[in-house]
């Protein structure tokens, strides 16, 4: 069964497309045509379609198709998205930091266009590269190209004091106050649902580190809040990853881009998204690669100690973070149950590795 298309998304005009896109190209043209497909996001806060284009003239400049992003427009879900900032903070990411930022990420046709929870985002059509799939996880040679473009990221924005400054105010930190307490109260509604599926399933010290973990998650959450900060991306797994032909990674939905340690994309990245004997395997192999990069990169005063201490931390936090899956609509499908199970599953694991070595 085909899912509908957003009714927001569903009654954009060709004049509305016109409008939204002329801005952007030259010479002036006129869209005479929009047909809309939904896309499909598992337990997200927006809805997507693509949209297909026909102009007048034919070979006008604008782009054939584009995926349309909008906040859902369930009224829970939209006004916790905004009190956080969510919608703005793509938008400003796409007006201020997109073309500067040395990995790939989809091109946006209106930046800071309007009423970012009203008005939707118009983004590159990059439905024909490969997306990274949650469920299977990512192989060892997909997750070293993607700590490869991490630590770049990383080094470019390292210890930048533009990002403590006013143009940045609105990246996201982990002492945002509404971010932080709402963080904090998922995770412990969480917990109790997270036992009920998962005791006799996963070994006892499995649930205890979960339950410790909890019980301490607003220490936790503070902790890395610590420095040294640079511009992250925040929810690296691999839903948000898809690669070109070649290969080439690009990172989308940057709706909690942040200023804080660069080694919780990797600590996010590995605990979720890495096919778990994977993990176990090629953890230190993986952080020493990134610790390096960052080296090659300029990066000059962070040690490997401090770099290992805190992936040990960031992994505990990546941990519960992902306890979420427990309470959103996605485990409520069958794809749902599959990447909660996966996702958990390897998340305990790493908790447990990390800590014992």
């Amino acid at each position: 069964m085909t899912d509908a298309v957003a009714p927001a998304l569903a009654g954009l005009t060709a004049a509305d497309m016109t409008e939204m896109l002329s801005s952007e190209h030259t010479p002036p043209f006129k869209v005479v045509s929009v047909t809309a497909e939904a896309l499909p996001v598992q337990g997200g806060v927006c809805d997507l379609a693509k949209l297909t284009l026909e102009y007048d003239p034919p070979n006008a400049a604008g782009p054939a198709s584009v995926v349309a992003k909008i906040p859902k427009a369930d009224p829970g879900v939209r006004a916790a998205s905004v009190a956080v900032g969510l919608y703005e903070r793509e938008r400003s990411f796409y007006a201020q930091l997109a073309q500067a930022v040395p990995l790939r990420v989809p091109g946006c046709f209106n930046p800071g266009d309007g009423d970012a929870a009203q008005r939707p985002l118009l983004l590159e059509d990059l439905t024909a590269m490969t997306a990274g799939d949650q469920v299977a996880g990512f192989t060892l040679e997909q997750t070293q190209a993607l700590v490869d473009s991490l630590a770049e990221l990383h080094a470019t924005y390292w210890g930048d004091p533009r990002l403590d400054g006013p143009e940045f105010e609105w990246l996201l930190t982990p002492s945002h106050p509404e971010f932080s307490a709402g963080l904090e109260g998922v995770v412990a509604a969480s917990l109790d649902p997270f036992l009920a599926r998962y005791t006799g399933r996963l070994p006892a010290d499995a649930l205890d580190v979960v339950v410790a973990g909890a019980a301490d998650f607003p220490n936790i959450l503070a902790g890395c809040a610590a420095g040294p900060h640079t511009l992250i991306h925040f929810d690296t797994r691999a839903d948000n990853w898809m690669f070109g032909p070649d290969g080439a990674p690009c990172l989308s939905d940057w709706q909690t881009c942040a200023r804080m340690r660069g080694v919780h994309d990797v600590a996010y990245l590995i605990t979720g998204s890495v096919e778990a004997d994977i993990q176990s395997a090629n953890w230190q192999e993986l952080l020493r690669r990134y610790h390096t990069a960052l080296t090659r990169h300029g990066v000059t005063d962070y040690s490997w100690d401090d770099c290992l201490a805190q992936y040990r931390e960031h992994v505990t936090c990546a941990m519960l973070l992902m306890l979420v899956m427990i309470g959103t609509v996605a485990i409520k499908s069958e794809r749902g149950e599959a990447l909660a199970d996966a996702i958990l599953s390897r998340a305990v694991r790493h908790a447990l590795e990390v800590g014992n070595r």
